[in-house]
């Protein structure tokens, strides 16, 4: 739940952000509690630095960049890739983002994003994509002020870790059908279910997809996606 400030600030110091290393995950990790505490969501860190420097390093799922002035950590931004199937391209989707309140004001949460959308564009992406919570006005307007669309039509949709094993136990027992792993001959159908599926969101208009892009991303030598 990214969170960035457009409160007034007259310091202006030299700024640097680049990618965490494993040195910087007590740091990285201090910077998430900070940003639970403003969001009012401190009981909900129940999670470890230990787990973070396995996810970030040691078996790899997500990627993080500090924002640093004079030496000093005063800002980061976590995330992970994303995929669009209507555009078939990558994307960054961004988990986190926060500076530390003294330093908001500076361009600091500005420079993150910058920096993010770079990345997408070099990785040749389709979009930068994350959410906001509703009551937090200020950064809904700094978004929309960089040129985001805040998608008021969509609504997050999350099992909670409680109730995985429930849902991962309703299974498909008393369908006929079967679910598999895609296959690269089952690309055409794939295909097809994926425009159908735009056209039901009435997303015609954003698709772009082309079957072989998708089988590249599916089963190419960098594989992007799972289906």
């Amino acid at each position: 739940m990214p969170n960035s400030s457009t409160t007034p600030s007259t310091t202006q110091t030299a700024m640097q952000i680049r990618s965490a290393t494993a040195d910087d995950v007590p740091t990285v990790f201090g910077l998430i509690q900070a940003l639970a505490e403003y969001e009012k969501l401190s009981d909900a860190v129940v999670g470890s630095a230990e787990a973070l420097a396995e996810h970030l390093f040691e078996c790899p799922c997500i990627e993080a960049i500090l924002a640093e002035q004079e030496g000093q950590p005063v800002g980061f931004a976590l995330f992970f890739s994303s995929y669009s199937t209507f555009l078939t391209r990558p994307g960054i989707y961004l988990e986190d983002l926060f500076v530390l309140p003294e330093y908001r004001g500076q361009g600091i949460g500005k420079a993150l994003l910058s920096h993010l959308a770079q990345q997408v564009l070099e990785r040749n992406g389709g979009r930068l994509e994350w959410s906001v919570l509703d009551w937090n006005q200020p950064a809904i307007a700094f978004y929309r002020k960089i040129g985001a669309t805040i998608k008021e039509e969509n609504r997050i949709c999350r099992v909670a870790r409680d109730r995985l094993p429930h849902t991962a136990s309703l299974g498909a027992n008393n369908l006929d059908s079967q679910i598999r792993p895609i296959a690269p001959e089952d690309m055409p159908a794939l295909f097809q279910l994926i425009q159908s599926k735009a056209e039901f969101d009435r997303q015609l208009h954003q698709f772009s997809s082309d079957p072989d892009t998708l089988s590249q991303h599916l089963f190419g030598s960098r594989p992007y996606v799972e289906g």
